[in-house]
């Protein structure tokens, strides 16, 4: 249950005072008494603390700084998981206002875009549409790129 949050900074978890114990795989060994979540934390600063012993677990969904990923992933590989989230980075335009307005500025920007730089700052799959390339019902569809097998539109999900 929630024990206490202050709003940008920490949320506390804690077992609730009211749980009884019905069977023995309700409560097994091992689970923890309180958790407690740091907010609006620095990844950087994150980080340190994982290795200081100081915090178990980090949420990151961006790129990590290609030097601390290098250091993480070799001088604390065995506390590295890493897992595919199917989520989708987008990018927007006001098609009612200049210069996006115009159907060839946007098709000029598509084919500008380098989809795979971009995926290997984050880590990810390039794609062109919002379906992320891991869930079911992608399709491998990129119209508007220059290098359509580099870009997601050959690919095999």
């Amino acid at each position: 249950m929630i024990a206490s949050y202050r709003p940008g900074h920490e949320l506390k978890l804690v077992r609730n005072p009211r749980f009884h114990e019905w069977s023995n795989a309700a409560q097994p060994d091992g689970y923890p008494d309180a958790i407690v979540w740091k907010l609006a934390v620095r990844l950087d600063d994150a980080l340190t603390a994982i290795q200081r012993g100081h915090a178990d677990w980090v949420l990151n969904y961006g790129p990590l700084p290609p030097g601390r990923r290098r250091q993480i992933m070799t001088q604390y590989a065995s506390q590295a998981h890493t897992q595919l989230v199917p989520l989708t980075y987008y990018y927007f335009m006001n098609t009612r206002t200049p210069p996006f307005n115009d159907v060839r500025v946007r098709r000029a920007l598509n084919y500008a875009l380098d989809r795979t730089a971009l995926a290997r700052i984050y880590h990810a799959r390039p794609a062109c549409q919002v379906v992320p390339p891991q869930m079911p019902g992608y399709t491998p569809y990129c119209p508007y790129t220059m290098h359509p097998a580099a870009n997601g539109a050959l690919d095999s999900a």
